[in-house]
């Protein structure tokens, strides 16, 4: 899919008032760009009797306006720059008949240009095919793909890329501008696929495993005890007297089948949350027995579910040192404790463990690599 991002720079938040400074576009497929700066003599209030549009002051400051610096940057009559305009998207459009338009600001944008044809009586075609990228990205927010903070043009531009934090400049440039915007568009239509792709994927190991378990008559407690009698390295003893004293195996027994949901928060951390192999296998230093530690742990403390008595009490002692503590998260969706959550997230860790260090004995030179970051949240 190919798109034209699209920008105004405008004298302030009305069109019937203030006038049009700027117009900005960017295509996608080739990255040309359109820019005409627009004097704001001939723009006139809609029923004003002749009264000329204006610019606030800090409309002003903010688009780097004045008349002697519009002049100097070459500005023309609006009914010329809309004629440019048009003849521009009648090329791009030729070139990529498909192709949408995307404003940030969507509403804001399209009103001041429905205010320019009405000025020139020079009409933008192709009515619907228009996108707005802060709608996309509030969707996105809502559906907890990321996460919640400004809709704003500057927060878009720094998570896909287009800026560094803080790398906007204080004076807009409308050009830039509908390069971020459509810069950020197809990021968002990215993360958006990704998400999909998750779920797509997630849902094909459910239906995986569902037959798995038709095939097999292992039992939850059979699966579970061979895990924890699988495990290898210093704190082997440990971790397996915790999970009896806790009968981590006999909680795990309930409807519907606890083996699955093992397998399912399995599936979450690497297709929804992103935790790859390759990022497990670094972990060399018992980092995700720790963590299945620390869950385990808590798992008894029904009578003062609280996060911080959890982590003073010996989670904190177990969770790997590399790794934040609000990682930590002994709750469910619901962001209330509890225990079988817990020992669902235990499951899929020493799981990740065991196909770690499965990995790590088919390797041919029998090193291992170095642990350089922990995860964000398990």
């Amino acid at each position: 899919m190919h798109f034209i991002g699209l920008d105004t720079e405008t004298g302030g938040f009305y069109p019937s008032i203030h006038a049009l400074l700027s117009i900005g576009a960017s295509c996608s497929w080739s990255g040309e760009t359109f820019r005409e700066y627009i004097t704001v003599g001939g723009q006139f209030m809609a029923g004003g009797e002749g009264l000329m549009k204006i610019v606030e002051p800090e409309a002003a400051r903010i688009n780097g306006y004045s008349w002697d610096e519009w002049e100097r940057r070459g500005a023309i009559p609006i009914e010329m720059a809309m004629r440019n305009l048009l003849a521009w998207i009648d090329a791009r459009k030729k070139e990529a008949p498909r192709a949408k338009f995307v404003c940030h600001n969507l509403e804001f944008d399209r009103s001041h240009l429905r205010e320019a044809e009405r000025i020139t009586g020079l009409e933008i075609p192709h009515r619907h095919d228009w996108r707005c990228s802060q709608v996309k990205f509030g969707e996105l927010m809502d559906k907890g793909v990321i996460p919640m903070g400004s809709a704003g043009l500057d927060r878009l531009g720094e998570l896909s890329g287009f800026w560094t934090p803080g790398q906007r400049a204080e004076v807009h440039e409308v050009v830039q501008d509908a390069e971020a915007c459509l810069h950020g568009y197809q990021w968002l239509l990215e993360q958006e696929r990704k998400t999909e792709d998750s779920l797509r994927l997630l849902y094909a190991d459910s239906l995986a495993f569902r037959r798995y378990q038709e095939a097999n008559a292992n039992s939850t407690s059979q699966c579970m005890r061979t895990l924890v009698k699988q495990i290898e390295g210093p704190q082997a003893n440990t971790l397996a007297n915790l999970a009896r004293s806790l009968e981590v195996v006999d909680l795990l027994d309930y409807p519907p089948d606890g083996l699955s949901r093992i397998f399912l928060e399995r599936s979450r951390q690497v297709h929804v949350e992103g935790y790859t192999l390759e990022e497990d296998d670094r972990y060399v230093n018992q980092e995700l027995l720790s963590a299945a530690a620390a869950y385990l742990l808590v798992c008894e403390r029904h009578d003062d579910p609280q996060k911080q008595k959890f982590w003073d009490e010996g989670a904190g002692t177990w969770w790997p040192d590399s790794w934040p503590q609000e990682s930590f998260k002994p709750y469910n969706d619901a962001g209330t404790f509890d225990a079988r959550r817990c020992l669902e997230k235990a499951g899929a860790l020493i799981a990740a463990e065991l196909d770690r260090l499965g990995r790590m004995g088919m390797k041919s030179d029998g090193k291992q690599p170095v642990a350089t970051h922990g995860k964000e949240g398990v």
